[in-house]
């Protein structure tokens, strides 16, 4: 057959060139459960940021969306020009969209749009399902939505946009794909990168139809004791209060409104809460769940097998300190200075780990920070805000900008996880940056005088050792970094994929004399410092890693012809590190790493500060002679 008779299900109007090249604002348009989050979601698999708070399964940028719905144009200006800087290629998608194409046309750098098209019949049909509409009315509001679509294109000029058929593409997904990718990109695209949205594209996939119920109630059971049961549960669409309904072995039992504040819940789910007392005290192995009225689905921790020695086991273990050690299971702490890497990873993190498992603290003024940590801002009491929250029991990461010192207290430096740059490389960065598009003018010898410009990175980690931090990620060792960061999460390493951490800028764009460069050096000595370290920490990690053994938290801080004393600490247990002490080459002593170290006391370290060692040599070394110190389990280094 002729490939002028064979309809592929997608068609390209306007110019081919702007659409191919890399400055781009890709849209996202159909009608509500018309295939946008198909189209969305493979976009964003093949790596392509689409807005801050983007996430499976609906991939809407809510936060530019809200500004363009409220008519905010600073707001929609402020956005859309940091994308602009961040990303060369970025998408935008919501339903909503279609109301104000005329907007987004004027106001998006080289707009592409992709229209998607579905069978209104099945449009109509999910949209009864999903949301309880009217058959017919969702029949002709699906009509008259494409019509805007037909109008915006039929009445616009120099419009550049693809036309899919949702029909056509899922039948064959690898010619949609490789006509999407043709189309959008000048470069190939990884065959491996191909297979994740393949993966991705199926109809009606389970998640999404969950999500975008209208009678969806997210919720979850936080507290049970014998004679009482309570949690938080709201409707996933809209404020009204959901009704609550509580099974026992089975058998529904009790309802309620959830409708209350609760003194443990986070600050979100408040005027969410539900307690039911219960008239007969649990039994063992009694199985308890709650679900909303109506709902099939019950809330996070239903059900739950009713243990009374279990329970009294954890009320113990929540008896304990939020200081407690490492291996608790308290929160970890993400931050990096590269922008690009924090939004990248931070996301990353979101997805999979899921969103209520993850905290954001963009700054007290920023829409991105979460609500808990915009409370704990204006505390007067931090301490006591921390202690009566809980919240930390239950989230396992806290992203932030800045490694504050609100939360050394909080979370050791052992579970801080950051990413690096190479330190010159990420001052030319800021400097070219700032000339950019912040106006800064002055010279690039008195840019570097500059104390605010000065160990950016080492500053950001609250000058934090590195050998104290929990995960370094070094941005120009990629393969080493990812291979790590799976294995350190137990967690797949195809999915660290969509995380790049190529980074395209070129000090040599730059000439610098010796003279200038040693002063770059002397001005930022901790950083280069911090950064050779964190590179020799990460091959040190992956060597154990290779054979299975785990890492020590260590450092050597005293060392002289008669003595040399250290820290060392395992991130596993509270047991003291046995520490082996040779000199050239012969072993001379064993030593526990017991004794108090008071100025480790700021990061956090556990055992109370007690994992420090030391030794007294015999006799003086003289200047050749060689003293080693090794953890014993593991023959691992400390330097």
């Amino acid at each position: 057959m002729q490939d002028s008779l064979i309809n592929s299900g997608l068609s390209v109007i306007g110019d081919k060139d702007l659409i191919v090249q890399d400055q781009k604002t890709i849209v996202v348009v159909g009608v509500a459960r018309g295939g946008t989050s198909m189209v969305a979601g493979s976009l964003f698999h093949l790596g392509v940021f689409g807005g801050e708070k983007v996430a499976p399964p609906v991939f809407e940028d809510v936060v530019l969306a809200s500004a363009f719905e409220k008519r905010k144009n600073r707001r929609i200006y402020d956005i859309v020009r940091r994308y602009n800087q961040n990303h060369s290629t970025w998408f935008f998608k919501r339903p909503s969209v279609i109301d104000y194409l005329d907007e987004i046309n004027t106001k998006l750098r080289n707009p592409v749009f992709i229209f998607i098209f579905r069978d209104i019949f099945a449009v109509s049909n999910r949209n009864k399902i999903s949301m309880g509409l009217d058959f017919f009315t969702g029949l002709k509001k699906a009509q008259a939505d494409y019509g805007k679509i037909v109008k915006f294109l039929n009445h616009s000029k120099n419009i550049n946009a693809l036309l899919v058929s949702y029909e056509k593409a899922l039948i064959d997904k690898v010619s949609f794909l490789d006509a999407l990718t043709s189309t959008l990109f000048s470069k190939p695209i990884p065959d491996f990168t191909k297979q994740k949205v393949l993966n991705f594209i199926e109809p009606s996939p389970d998640h999404y139809l969950d999500v975008s119920r209208s009678s969806k109630v997210n919720g979850k059971i936080e507290s049970i004791s014998t004679t009482m049961v309570s949690g938080w549960a709201k409707k996933h669409h809209g404020n009204d209060k959901a009704n609550i309904e509580l099974y026992i072995n089975g058998q529904k039992q009790y309802e309620t409104v959830a409708d209350k504040s609760l003194g443990y819940l986070a600050d979100q789910n408040q005027g969410n809460g539900f307690v039911f007392n219960l008239d007969k005290p649990l039994k063992d192995n009694d199985e308890v769940s709650v679900r909303a009225a109506g709902e099939v689905n019950e809330v996070k921790g239903s059900p739950f097998v009713y243990k009374a020695s279990e329970l009294v086991a954890k009320a113990d273990r929540q008896t304990s300190t939020l200081m407690g050690s490492e291996q608790d299971g308290s929160s970890w702490l993400f931050t990096a200075t590269p922008t690009e890497i924090y939004d990248q990873v931070s996301n990353w993190f979101q997805i999979e780990l899921g969103s209520d498992n993850v905290l954001f603290d963009d700054g007290p003024v920023s829409s991105h920070t979460s609500e808990i940590i915009k409370q704990s801002y204006s505390s007067e009491d931090t301490y006591d805000f921390w202690q009566r929250s809980g919240v930390l029991e239950n989230i396992q990461l806290i992203c932030s900008k800045d490694y504050s010192v609100k939360y050394t207290w909080l979370i050791p430096a052992s579970r801080l996880m950051t990413f690096i740059i190479d330190p010159l490389k990420n001052i030319l960065r800021t400097y070219d940056f700032l000339k950019r598009y912040k106006g800064y003018s002055d010279s690039f010898e008195n840019f570097i005088t500059l104390p605010q410009y000065q160990n950016m990175q080492f500053r950001k980690t609250g000058a934090t050792p590195a050998e104290l931090i929990g995960f370094i990620g070094v941005i120009e060792q990629p393969e080493e970094t990812t291979r790590l960061l799976a294995e350190f999460f137990q967690l797949d390493l195809k999915s660290i994929d969509d995380v790049s951490f190529d980074y395209d800028f070129s000090p040599n764009e730059f000439e610098m004399s010796d003279g200038l460069m040693a002063l770059v050096r002397k001005n930022n000595q901790k950083e280069f410092d911090f950064y050779d370290k964190s590179r020799h920490l990460l091959f040190t990690r992956l060597d154990l890693q290779k054979k299975r053994k785990s890492y020590v938290h260590g450092s050597i801080h005293l060392f002289n012809s008669n003595r040399v004393a250290g820290y060392a600490f395992s991130p596993l247990n509270s047991k003291p590190v046995r520490v082996e002490i040779f000199i050239n080459g012969k072993l001379v002593k064993n030593v526990f790493a017991n004794e108090k170290r008071p100025h480790l006391m700021a990061y956090n370290v556990p055992r109370a500060g007690f994992v420090g060692f030391s030794y007294n040599f015999n006799s003086p070394l003289e200047k050749e002679d060689i003293c080693e110190c090794r953890v014993a389990e593991t023959e691992q280094l400390i330097l």
